[in-house]
């Protein structure tokens, strides 16, 4: 990000939702922090401060929000990838570009914002696995890991207790699930809906496990 005094490094302090808390400069010191509420508007503390060594007066503004959002400070709004997202009311300001394979809410951002990310603002398997998933603070190649904890059924796949999923971090087109052994249960597109060709090339993956 380039400043004033010219370029600089800048950290992101994370939740466990990869949403970001506090930013800090190159000296160790917060240069930004953000206090979330529920559905993800941020009453943001930008803070000024001396940048070494020449010690000029600098403030900063960072407009990273929930996974996926970017803040639009004329309109207060999220730029969710495919729509914008209204933090205040916790919805949606567009219907879901992909209809009802998103489910009977066309406004709805995920079941749980505390749990849950929608960071393409088009997740139907989330939805449908819902309050049967929960996160385990574990990543793999950047994606959180989701564990079920209760039997829940996607088509035609059947889901238990010890079950984990995570999001494609490369594509953020499909799920990658995986049993409690670390075998493969298939791979599932946003919408929901069972993906054969990349399950067949995902049979024999190992899970990384969770």
């Amino acid at each position: 990000m380039k400043q004033p005094s010219g370029y600089h490094y800048y950290w992101h302090h994370r939740d466990i939702n990869s949403a970001p808390l506090d930013v800090t400069n190159e000296q160790g010191n917060t240069v930004w922090s953000g206090k979330y509420e529920r559905f993800g508007f941020v009453r943001s503390s930008p803070l000024s401060f001396y940048s070494d060594p020449d010690r000029k007066m600098e403030s900063f503004e960072q407009n990273l929000r929930y996974a996926g959002q970017y803040f639009d400070n004329e309109t207060g709004l999220h730029f969710n990838t495919f729509r914008f997202y209204d933090p205040q009311i916790g919805r949606f300001i567009m219907p879901d570009p992909i209809g009802l394979l998103g489910g009977m809410n066309l406004y709805q951002y995920a079941p749980n914002p505390l749990m849950w990310v929608d960071p393409l603002g088009l997740d139907r398997f989330l939805e449908i696995v819902g309050d049967a998933a929960t996160t385990t603070g574990k990543k793999f190649q950047g994606a959180e890991i989701y564990k079920i904890t209760s039997k829940v059924k996607v088509g035609d796949v059947t889901f238990k207790k010890g079950d984990y999923f995570y999001l494609d971090n490369l594509h953020k087109d499909h799920y990658e699930t995986f049993s409690s052994l670390d075998k493969s249960k298939g791979v599932f597109n946003l919408d929901g809906s069972y993906n054969e060709k990349k399950s067949i090339k995902a049979a024999k993956r190992k899970g990384p496990g969770c």
